[in-house]
């Protein structure tokens, strides 16, 4: 491959004919007149490279910026008679002189940080960069790739509070990598290690939900190499038979974690269809037509509470809402303060299956419409991944309340 770049910022690229398949691209490489500003980068340059390629075979090249150098060469054919073949040897263009669809196109598969990068190339580019419906593709399919997403980063609370804003701000504002390097800047993250030295005693934390017993993750979460948690000491639960509790320290402090379970360990273990059985969390409401409501030993212990971690299968998306009105119950603001932060770790134990996505869980389960803070985080079962931020997470909810 030969590739040039002259002082007016034109780039050569070396095209390769065969009789079967025309026209060919076997490699390049992109540059402009700035190289910060102009070098597309992605997770899997190559793809990119490749579809990119494509996409500019595909259309038209501007002819007064175009110019094709032709090679010849000589060959034999089977009677050995002498062959001359003329084959065009490269294609010159400006890059700033693709057609608007095809950099609109190359755009949307930029990263972001690269797609802000390249918007300050020139005025042309930056209005290509920052088309609206340009950042609403990207924020409807990144949003579903997030592994986290919480009260302040769901995209349509901001369009709520926010109708005037444009998809690029909104995906800046909810973007967690964004997110992530503002709170860099903030005192939040020390709250938890100034607890341990100005004496709080440790949030208590109830854990419950469908996914509580999935793959064995109670028992991973205390005693698996894997888990960031050491157990100190044990208590017992305040509800008797349905779960116990355990002190348990990690790297910033400790948390004292109540799992409440919805039937008893007898019934677990020898019950072949657990998700037909009501919880036993859950007592007939006689006074509002039999609805099912909190059982009292249950309403008192919400009312201790410090943050709830409500478990579900991200596996399937029918199982998510499984056991929703347990979580509507705990959340009742009659027995728990409003201000009680909610984690919902959705599990996932096959990488081979396609885990729903944490903005999909917080839409089934209505998250959006509860007045206390929430956040959906991913974990990863085998290696306990997710869990730990979602404890510091909380930790600074109720340190900062």
């Amino acid at each position: 491959m030969r590739e040039q770049l002259n002082e007016e910022g034109i780039i050569t690229l070396k095209i390769n004919f065969d009789n079967s398949n025309g026209r060919r691209v076997e490699n390049t490489q992109q540059h402009g007149q700035h190289d910060d500003d102009q070098t597309f980068s992605s997770n899997k340059e190559g793809v990119l490279l490749s579809r990119v390629l494509n996409l500019v075979n595909e259309f038209p090249w501007p002819k007064s910026n175009v110019s094709v150098h032709y090679t010849t060469k000589t060959s034999e054919d089977r009677n050995g008679n002498s062959l001359i073949m003329k084959e065009p040897e490269n294609i010159k263009a400006r890059v700033t002189d693709l057609p608007v669809p095809v950099l609109l196109k190359i755009f949307s598969m930029l990263d972001v940080i690269s797609l802000c990068r390249v918007s300050k190339t020139c005025q042309s580019w930056y209005k290509i960069a920052n088309d609206e419906l340009l950042w609403q593709k990207k924020l409807d399919c990144d949003s579903h790739r997030w592994e986290m997403v919480d009260h302040l980063s769901h995209p349509q609370t901001h369009f709520e509070m926010n109708p005037e804003s444009t998809f690029k701000e909104i995906y800046l504002q909810c973007c967690p990598e964004c997110r992530t390097k503002r709170e860099k800047t903030s005192m939040l993250p020390s709250l938890p290690k100034l607890g341990f030295y100005f004496g709080f005693s440790n949030p208590k934390v109830a854990m419950f939900g469908s996914g509580l017993d999935r793959n064995g993750f109670v028992k991973k979460l205390l005693w698996d190499k894997h888990s960031p948690f050491v157990v100190q000491k044990m208590f017992p639960g305040q509800l008797e038979g349905l779960g116990s509790g355990f002190t348990l320290s990690y790297s910033s402090g400790s948390i004292d974690l109540t799992t409440l379970y919805r039937m008893s360990k007898a019934e677990r273990e020898n019950d072949q269809n657990p998700n037909e059985r009501v919880s036993k969390l859950l007592i007939a409401d006689t006074e509002n037509e039999g609805q099912l409501t909190l059982s009292h030993p249950a309403r008192q212990l919400c009312s201790t509470i410090d943050a709830f971690v409500y478990v579900v299968k991200a596996d399937d998306i029918d199982k998510v809402c499984f056991g929703s009105d347990e979580l509507k119950a705990m959340l009742d603001e009659r027995w728990s303060q409003p201000k009680v932060p909610l984690l919902v770790l959705c599990l996932k134990s096959d990488t081979t299956v396609q885990a729903v996505p944490s903005i999909t869980v917080a839409d089934q389960l209505n998250l959006r419409s509860l007045s206390r803070p929430w956040q959906v985080r991913q974990c990863d079962v085998r290696s306990m991944n997710g869990i730990l931020p979602g404890v510091h997470w909380f930790t600074k909810r109720i340190m900062s309340s």
